[in-house]
């Protein structure tokens, strides 16, 4: 349950950046989807 809600949390953050990384990891042509797959299959 605390990797779910870590890889949601991960996710949310690579989507929108945080500190000093860029919003979608700086890479803004990348859909969430594919953010969210790239998230989870690190994660899983």
């Amino acid at each position: 349950m605390k990797i779910m809600i870590a890889s949601i949390a991960m996710g949310a953050a690579v989507i929108k950046g945080k500190g000093a990384m860029p919003p979608k990891a700086g890479n803004s042509s990348l859909s969430d989807a594919d953010i969210k797959a790239a998230v989870e299959y690190m994660v899983v």
